[in-house]
């Protein structure tokens, strides 16, 4: 048996290998939250894809012995739109609906598979209709992608009152999710048409598969992943208030002189301020100062941030400095980065829409 590999499968293994380990990660992990696992979850359908196409030409009888599911394709869209629906719903719940999504990742990702490795369906039709099940996968992810993308577009025009306020930061790293999953449909069409083009898996030239750069972009979608993990919080729990203060240690910061510190210092006059980089100008602990804010102000980050510019959004209105601008303008001086944005803090906090108030 040769165990040797090349330097595609060895790419394919140590990706798979690291999103597997940062899987177990969130799994142990306490408090994870319902868009951290099912992140993980994401994460860990991408892994097995990469470790069983490297497996399978290592070790052959892996293949053929094994009653394995494919590749999991079906499975990374209804993750994608469950995630991004996890991240912007405030009351995400798993439904008979959201489970339902995964009915055409049993039937083709795993119970076709098994129905061929018994012999119930001849081995040959199997393989030949694998190929057409790959291009089904392809159309059943793209629709999940752009589903996914609608989720996000209804928020940013504010036409779901019911949203968390997250931040700008999360919004990008969203959006960025979506561009490599663009990017992995892409590579997955190339492999599509180019084993249709040549009726083979096999390239031409260096003894390459078709679906080698498919498979590269996923290992390299796992380590960017992964790196996201280790560096950022955007693809941590949304933040909010503690209920309950009885069990928590006393406050390291002072709330009144936070909230003075930030409002004297228009720090929220930033539009892309966050938590991380509020932390970072007041050089305080960015635990500590989430802390101070949840529990001390009672307030999530971002409603302690919006709030302080739909004060400052009141004052200027009534500024002759500012009578050149309209009240859009305004928000956008006051720190408000999108008009859908700055409605629905204004609404929050003052109860009336932006014109309403301007009337009075």
């Amino acid at each position: 048996m040769n165990l040797s590999l090349n330097p595609f499968q060895f790419i394919f293994l140590l990706g798979g290998v690291h999103g597997l380990l940062i899987f177990f990660a969130v799994i142990l992990k306490k408090n994870r939250g319902k868009n951290r696992l099912i992140f993980s979850l994401f994460l860990l359908s991408i892994s097995l894809a990469c470790i069983k196409i490297a497996l399978q030409e290592i070790f052959p009888v892996f293949w053929s012995t094994f009653p394995i599911p494919l590749l999991f394709q079906f499975a990374w869209g209804p993750l994608l739109l469950l995630y991004t629906r996890s991240i912007l719903y405030n009351k995400f719940a798993s439904t008979a609906f959201n489970f339902s999504l995964f009915i055409p990742s049993f039937l083709f990702d795993f119970l076709f598979v098994l129905v061929s490795k018994l012999g119930i369906i001849d081995l040959e039709l199997f393989y030949q209709m694998s190929f057409i099940i790959d291009i089904a996968a392809a159309i059943h992810f793209s629709f999940f992608i752009f589903q996914s993308i609608g989720v996000l577009k209804s928020y940013r025009k504010g036409l779901e009152g019911f949203y968390s306020n997250i931040s700008e930061e999360t919004i990008n790293w969203l959006v960025s999710l979506y561009i490599i999953c663009g990017v992995m449909l892409v590579c997955w069409l190339l492999y599509i048409l180019s084993s249709l083009y040549l009726s083979s898996f096999d390239l031409p030239f260096a003894n390459l598969k078709t679906y080698y750069f498919s498979y590269i972009w996923l290992s390299a979608t796992i380590y960017y992943l992964v790196y996201r993990w280790h560096v950022g919080s955007s693809i941590q729990q949304i933040d909010k208030p503690v209920k309950s203060r009885k069990s928590v240690k006393r406050l390291l910061y002072d709330p009144n002189e936070i909230f003075e510190q930030v409002s004297k210092n228009k720090y929220y006059l930033d539009p892309k301020l966050t938590l991380k980089k509020l932390a970072n100008q007041m050089e305080l602990n960015i635990n500590d100062l989430s802390q101070t804010i949840n529990i001390g102000l009672g307030k999530t980050f971002s409603d302690f941030i919006n709030e302080l510019r739909v004060d400052e959004v009141k004052q200027k209105i009534h500024d002759p400095k500012y009578a050149h601008l309209n009240y859009l303008g305004i928000a956008m001086e006051s720190g408000f980065n999108s008009k859908a944005t700055f409605n629905r803090a204004f609404k929050k906090f003052t109860g009336e829409n932006p014109t309403t108030y301007l009337k009075k």
